[in-house]
């Protein structure tokens, strides 16, 4: 089918296709037992995924391979994710030459691709100005290669004052091309945009940049690339799905998803809800692919054991985890419950109800991380099709597309939203 060209198809096929396996993904998997997840849950395809090995339980993410050995319904579901999963082309940019003390391999990995990629869609006749820029590491990065003109508007006072501390002792020659600013970015920052930016005398025309575009700030970047004339360039990641804003008392009803005219029109239920936009920024196949066994199976008990817990306590009750790694739920929690043998006896009952054993959790993990991708590209291209549909709307002319750029084997943060007005 021609996704590519035909967006409409591509996001009705995907709804369906994520409305018919919402059972997966709809429940926090701290409910899964207390939502009777496992009454959906196919026997045959828990007996199947026990008959893999390691290697292949691993890897059934990554490729969602057809076999004559799977369930019938499990070959449906593995055919479906083939005929419309994407597959993106990782950028092959290296970290070479960029280094910051006590920085996670992860976190470093992050900004030296995103500082790649801004050089080579920005010109140096440009400013930036970073949505999020914490303490400042991207901006110090980006002045050191091509001395940009940038502006870093955080939210977090404290990050603030530490960001314009480590730039007088870092790099204190930029004073005057560097600003930090205290502001909660919304629809209407752009008034003082406009005023900080004079502070570093400059009339240059902007893009706006962010790391970490978490929940709504993504959808307030565009939305502001849009509405403002100076701005040339939208370079943003997006993350945090989950933490979006829900529509007024709304139980599952977003503000800004969906966000595209077209996917509003097709999308009608409540399957696209918190645990879905959860999933969609959790960790990817990739990083489930590199589990050992022992990890595979603490991960299966904990999640068993804690979603036992929402089902077995009582109103009153209560648990706390203790530290250490135990394989009994009553080590592993210091439970407060009237009964705590009865407690335990139906703590018996449900591990036989999963036949003896936890790893049901893990499958429903499994599936998760296959369809995860899947979940995270129905946001990402909603938000594509509103940056058209919007810049149609305004008579501007725009090119847009993701750029996947870092490895997702180390970050499940690994998509660039690029959008470029078109002079």
């Amino acid at each position: 089918m021609d996704f590519e060209n035909n967006p409409q198809l591509y996001l009705s096929t995907v709804l369906n296709f994520l409305e018919k396996y919402s059972w997966i993904y709809t429940s926090s998997n701290t409910n899964f037992i207390r939502d009777k997840i496992i009454d959906s849950f196919p026997k045959s395809w828990t007996t199947y995924f026990q008959s893999l090995s390691l290697e292949e339980l691993n890897r059934f993410p990554l490729t969602s391979p057809l076999s004559s050995k799977q369930p019938e319904t499990l070959q449906n579901f593995c055919s479906e994710i083939l005929s419309f999963k994407r597959h993106y082309k990782q950028d092959p940019f290296t970290e070479k030459d960029i280094y910051f003390k006590k920085m996670s391999p992860k976190k470093l990995h992050e900004i030296s691709r995103l500082s790649y990629l801004i050089e080579s869609v920005c010109k140096t006749d440009e400013a930036l100005v970073d949505f999020g820029s914490g303490l400042g590491y991207l901006s110090e990065i980006l002045y050191k290669k091509r001395r940009w003109k940038i502006l870093g508007l955080e939210c977090d006072e404290e990050r603030v004052r530490v960001a314009r501390e480590r730039q007088q002792k870092f790099y204190p020659e930029s004073k005057g091309d560097i600003i930090y600013k205290t502001e909660f970015i919304s629809e209407r920052s752009a008034e003082n945009i406009e005023e900080y930016l004079e502070e570093i005398s400059t009339e240059l025309p902007i893009s706006i940049i962010g790391l970490h575009s978490c929940a709504d700030l993504t959808v307030t970047s565009i939305k502001l690339f849009l509405e403002m004339k100076r701005v040339k360039n939208l370079i943003v990641m997006p993350c945090c799905y989950h933490k979006l804003k829900l529509k007024g008392n709304a139980k599952c009803e977003f503000e800004n998803f969906p966000l595209s005219k077209q996917l509003k029109d097709l999308y009608k239920g409540n399957f696209l809800n918190r645990p879905f936009l959860r999933l969609a920024c959790q960790e990817t196949a990739s990083r489930w692919s590199l589990m050992t066994a022992e990890e595979h199976l603490t991960h299966s008990r904990n999640m068993f054991q804690r979603a036992a817990l929402e089902v077995l306590l009582k109103e009153g009750e209560s648990f706390r985890k203790r530290k250490g790694d135990f394989s009994e739920i009553t080590e592993v929690y210091d439970i407060h419950c009237e009964d705590l043998e009865q407690f335990q006896d139906n703590y018996r009952d449900l591990l036989k109800k999963f036949g003896d054993t936890e790893f049901s959790a893990e499958v429903l993990t499994c599936l998760q991380a296959t369809i995860q991708s899947i979940c995270e590209d129905l946001v990402l291209n909603d938000r594509i099709l509103y940056i058209k549909e919007m810049a149609e709307e305004i008579g501007v002319s725009v090119n847009v597309r993701l750029r996947k750029i870092v490895d997702d084997s180390l970050s499940p943060r690994c998509f660039a939203l690029v959008a470029q007005k078109v002079c």
